[in-house]
Protein backbone atom coordinates (compact mmCIF):
# COMPACT_ATOMS: atom_id res chain seq x y z
CA UNK A 1 0.00 0.00 0.00
CA UNK A 2 1.13 3.50 -0.49
CA UNK A 3 -0.20 6.74 -0.19
CA UNK A 4 0.41 10.31 -1.77
CA UNK A 5 -0.92 14.18 -0.60
CA UNK A 6 -3.11 15.93 -2.62
CA UNK A 7 -3.91 19.34 -2.24
CA UNK A 8 -7.65 20.53 -0.94
CA UNK A 9 -9.34 23.51 -3.62
CA UNK A 10 -11.98 26.26 -3.05
CA UNK A 11 -15.18 26.08 -5.29
CA UNK A 12 -14.32 29.34 -6.02
CA UNK A 13 -10.65 27.82 -7.50
CA UNK A 14 -12.23 24.74 -9.13
CA UNK A 15 -14.45 27.22 -11.32
CA UNK A 16 -11.95 29.98 -11.70
CA UNK A 17 -10.76 29.59 -15.57
CA UNK A 18 -11.35 26.03 -15.38
CA UNK A 19 -13.62 25.87 -18.15
CA UNK A 20 -11.63 25.97 -21.29
CA UNK A 21 -9.47 23.82 -23.79
CA UNK A 22 -6.78 25.48 -22.03
CA UNK A 23 -7.45 23.95 -18.62
CA UNK A 24 -10.57 21.96 -17.65
CA UNK A 25 -11.34 20.74 -14.43
CA UNK A 26 -14.31 18.82 -13.28
CA UNK A 27 -15.22 17.04 -10.12
CA UNK A 28 -16.73 13.48 -9.35
CA UNK A 29 -19.17 13.13 -6.08
CA UNK A 30 -17.84 17.05 -5.58
CA UNK A 31 -15.37 15.83 -4.04
CA UNK A 32 -12.40 14.39 -6.49
CA UNK A 33 -11.04 17.16 -8.89
CA UNK A 34 -9.78 15.96 -12.10
CA UNK A 35 -7.46 17.54 -14.85
CA UNK A 36 -9.17 16.73 -18.32
CA UNK A 37 -7.16 19.30 -20.07
CA UNK A 38 -5.15 16.73 -22.08
CA UNK A 39 -8.14 14.01 -22.63
CA UNK A 40 -10.04 16.54 -24.50
CA UNK A 41 -9.11 15.88 -28.25
CA UNK A 42 -9.46 11.90 -27.04
CA UNK A 43 -12.77 11.84 -25.64
CA UNK A 44 -14.96 9.43 -27.77
CA UNK A 45 -17.63 11.76 -27.13
CA UNK A 46 -16.11 14.66 -28.48
CA UNK A 47 -14.48 17.59 -26.35
CA UNK A 48 -17.67 20.15 -26.33
CA UNK A 49 -19.46 17.25 -24.20
CA UNK A 50 -16.52 18.22 -21.66
CA UNK A 51 -16.25 21.35 -21.69
CA UNK A 52 -19.79 21.69 -21.12
CA UNK A 53 -18.90 21.04 -17.60
CA UNK A 54 -15.36 22.33 -17.38
CA UNK A 55 -15.87 23.54 -13.46
CA UNK A 56 -18.87 21.76 -12.56
CA UNK A 57 -19.55 18.06 -11.32
CA UNK A 58 -20.17 15.51 -13.76
CA UNK A 59 -21.57 12.24 -11.66
CA UNK A 60 -25.02 12.74 -13.19
CA UNK A 61 -23.78 13.18 -16.79
CA UNK A 62 -21.46 10.02 -16.49
CA UNK A 63 -24.06 7.67 -14.95
CA UNK A 64 -26.50 9.22 -17.82
CA UNK A 65 -27.19 6.41 -20.20
CA UNK A 66 -29.09 8.26 -22.50
CA UNK A 67 -25.95 11.00 -22.90
CA UNK A 68 -23.00 9.00 -22.43
CA UNK A 69 -22.86 6.12 -20.50
CA UNK A 70 -19.20 5.10 -19.02
CA UNK A 71 -17.65 2.09 -17.86
CA UNK A 72 -16.05 1.39 -15.08
CA UNK A 73 -12.40 1.45 -16.71
CA UNK A 74 -13.63 5.15 -17.32
CA UNK A 75 -13.88 5.81 -13.68
CA UNK A 76 -10.01 3.68 -13.25
CA UNK A 77 -8.65 6.04 -16.07
CA UNK A 78 -9.72 9.01 -14.24
CA UNK A 79 -8.58 8.05 -10.73
CA UNK A 80 -5.11 6.82 -11.92
CA UNK A 81 -4.06 9.62 -14.00
CA UNK A 82 -6.00 12.84 -14.17
CA UNK A 83 -7.09 12.94 -10.09
CA UNK A 84 -5.08 16.18 -8.80
CA UNK A 85 -7.43 17.09 -5.93
CA UNK A 86 -9.90 17.68 -3.38
CA UNK A 87 -12.88 19.71 -3.27
CA UNK A 88 -13.07 21.26 0.08
CA UNK A 89 -16.24 20.79 2.42
CA UNK A 90 -17.96 23.98 3.33
CA UNK A 91 -15.75 23.30 6.84
CA UNK A 92 -12.90 22.77 5.52
CA UNK A 93 -13.42 26.11 3.05
CA UNK A 94 -13.81 28.19 5.72
CA UNK A 95 -11.50 26.46 7.56
CA UNK A 96 -8.76 27.05 4.52
CA UNK A 97 -9.55 30.93 4.13
CA UNK A 98 -9.51 31.63 7.44
CA UNK A 99 -5.83 30.53 7.96
CA UNK A 100 -4.75 31.72 4.69
CA UNK A 101 -3.65 27.74 4.60
CA UNK A 102 -4.75 26.92 1.16
CA UNK A 103 -1.50 24.71 0.45
CA UNK A 104 -3.44 22.39 2.89
CA UNK A 105 -3.35 18.78 1.34
CA UNK A 106 -5.61 15.78 1.83
CA UNK A 107 -3.84 12.05 2.47
CA UNK A 108 -5.06 9.33 -0.01
CA UNK A 109 -4.38 5.72 0.42
CA UNK A 110 -4.43 3.49 -2.50
CA UNK A 111 -3.12 0.11 -3.45
CA UNK A 112 -1.15 0.99 -6.63
CA UNK A 113 2.09 1.25 -6.91
CA UNK A 114 3.91 4.61 -5.95
CA UNK A 115 5.44 6.42 -9.30
CA UNK A 116 6.47 9.04 -7.02
CA UNK A 117 9.41 6.56 -5.80
CA UNK A 118 12.29 5.91 -8.18
CA UNK A 119 13.70 2.72 -8.73
CA UNK A 120 15.39 1.43 -11.61
CA UNK A 121 14.33 2.27 -15.13
CA UNK A 122 12.17 -0.73 -16.43
CA UNK A 123 13.51 -2.26 -20.04
CA UNK A 124 12.06 -0.99 -23.33
CA UNK A 125 10.01 -4.26 -23.38
CA UNK A 126 8.23 -3.24 -20.52
CA UNK A 127 7.34 -0.02 -21.12
CA UNK A 128 5.88 -1.11 -24.15
CA UNK A 129 4.05 -4.03 -23.45
CA UNK A 130 1.54 -5.10 -26.68
CA UNK A 131 -1.68 -6.45 -26.64
CA UNK A 132 -1.96 -9.65 -26.92
CA UNK A 133 -4.53 -9.73 -29.76
CA UNK A 134 -5.86 -13.01 -30.03
CA UNK A 135 -6.37 -13.27 -26.49
CA UNK A 136 -7.95 -9.72 -26.96
CA UNK A 137 -10.48 -10.89 -29.30
CA UNK A 138 -11.32 -14.00 -27.59
CA UNK A 139 -12.09 -12.13 -24.45
CA UNK A 140 -14.37 -9.18 -25.64
CA UNK A 141 -15.09 -10.03 -29.28
CA UNK A 142 -14.50 -6.54 -30.27
CA UNK A 143 -11.81 -5.92 -33.10
CA UNK A 144 -9.71 -8.31 -34.14
CA UNK A 145 -6.22 -6.56 -34.36
CA UNK A 146 -4.63 -9.19 -36.81
CA UNK A 147 -7.25 -8.04 -39.63
CA UNK A 148 -8.54 -4.83 -41.75
CA UNK A 149 -10.27 -2.84 -39.17
CA UNK A 150 -12.52 -1.30 -42.02
CA UNK A 151 -14.79 -4.02 -42.52
CA UNK A 152 -14.69 -5.31 -39.33
CA UNK A 153 -16.19 -1.77 -37.89
CA UNK A 154 -18.72 -1.94 -41.00
CA UNK A 155 -20.19 -5.04 -40.37
CA UNK A 156 -20.57 -5.20 -37.07
CA UNK A 157 -23.63 -5.12 -35.19
CA UNK A 158 -22.30 -4.15 -31.66
CA UNK A 159 -24.72 -2.35 -28.85
CA UNK A 160 -23.94 1.39 -28.14
CA UNK A 161 -22.94 0.31 -24.47
CA UNK A 162 -21.02 -2.33 -25.70
CA UNK A 163 -18.76 0.28 -28.09
CA UNK A 164 -18.36 2.69 -25.21
CA UNK A 165 -16.84 -0.10 -22.91
CA UNK A 166 -14.71 -1.08 -25.26
CA UNK A 167 -13.34 1.99 -26.69
CA UNK A 168 -12.01 2.70 -23.09
CA UNK A 169 -10.42 -0.17 -22.54
CA UNK A 170 -6.62 0.89 -24.34
CA UNK A 171 -4.96 -1.68 -26.90
CA UNK A 172 -1.33 -1.13 -27.79
CA UNK A 173 -0.77 -2.22 -31.09
CA UNK A 174 3.05 -2.16 -30.99
CA UNK A 175 4.00 -2.63 -34.44
CA UNK A 176 2.93 0.82 -36.07
CA UNK A 177 -0.22 1.49 -37.00
CA UNK A 178 -3.44 -1.59 -37.24
CA UNK A 179 -4.31 -2.25 -40.51
CA UNK A 180 -7.38 -0.17 -41.71
CA UNK A 181 -7.90 -1.69 -45.50
CA UNK A 182 -5.82 -4.71 -45.92
CA UNK A 183 -4.87 -4.14 -49.50
CA UNK A 184 -3.67 -1.92 -51.91
CA UNK A 185 -5.47 0.99 -50.36
CA UNK A 186 -3.39 0.33 -47.07
CA UNK A 187 -0.81 3.20 -47.89
CA UNK A 188 -3.43 6.01 -48.27
CA UNK A 189 -4.32 5.38 -44.66
CA UNK A 190 -0.25 6.07 -43.74
CA UNK A 191 0.31 9.87 -43.01
CA UNK A 192 4.19 11.08 -43.95
CA UNK A 193 5.12 10.39 -40.09
CA UNK A 194 3.82 6.99 -39.73
CA UNK A 195 5.51 6.08 -42.93
CA UNK A 196 8.83 7.27 -41.74
CA UNK A 197 8.46 5.52 -38.60
CA UNK A 198 7.52 2.04 -40.21
CA UNK A 199 10.76 2.92 -42.49
CA UNK A 200 12.81 3.34 -39.47
CA UNK A 201 11.50 0.93 -36.92
CA UNK A 202 11.22 -1.81 -39.50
Amino acid sequence: MSDKRLPLYTSSELKSGHDTDKSCWVTLYNRKIYDVTQFLDEHPGGDDIILEYGGKDVTKAMADPDSHSHSESSYEMLNESMLIGYLATKEEELELLSDGNTGRRVEVVQDTIDLTEFGEVPTEELLSVRTDYNHDYEKHKFLDLTKPLLWQVMTSNWTREFYLDQVHRPRHYGKGSAPLFGNFLEPLSLTPCLDSYRIFNA
